[in-house]
C-alpha cells in the first residue's frame, strides 16, 4: 500500500535524497535489562556479593556489622560520651608514664 515515489536527481545525477525519497525505519521496542537473578545461578550472586540483602547493606549508610546484628546499635548519649572522653584523656595525659615512675 506504500506509494512508491520517484527519486529526484541533481545536475551530476545524483539521488536528492528528501524525506520522502528515504525510508522510514521502524521503531525498535525498547530492550528490558535484565536482572542478575535472571543472568547468574544463587551460588554466583553470593560469591559476588548481589543478592537483596547484600543490596540493601550497601543502601543503607551503616557498617555492615551494625545492620546484622541481633542486637541494634544505639547512639550513645552526651553524657555518656563526655565520662568516656574524660576517661580516655585521664588516662593517656595525666597518668605517669612507665618511664617516669
Amino acid at each position: 500500500d506504500e506509494e512508491q515515489i520517484e527519486p529526484e536527481y541533481d545536475d551530476d545525477g545524483n539521488i536528492i535524497e528528501s524525506e520522502a525519497t528515504i525510508p522510514k525505519r521502524k521503531a525498535k521496542a525498547p530492550r528490558r535489562k535484565q536482572k542478575a537473578e535472571e543472568l547468574f545461578e544463587p551460588e554466583e550472586l553470593q560469591r559476588g556479593y548481589l543478592t537483596e540483602s547484600d543490596i540493601n547493606i550497601r543502601r543503607i549508610d551503616k557498617p555492615e556489622r551494625f545492620q546484622l546484628r541481633r542486637i541494634p546499635v544505639t547512639e550513645a548519649k552526651e553524657d555518656e560520651l563526655d565520662e568516656e572522653a574524660d576517661w580516655i584523656y585521664n588516662g593517656a595525659f595525666l597518668k605517669a608514664t612507665i618511664s617516669h615512675q
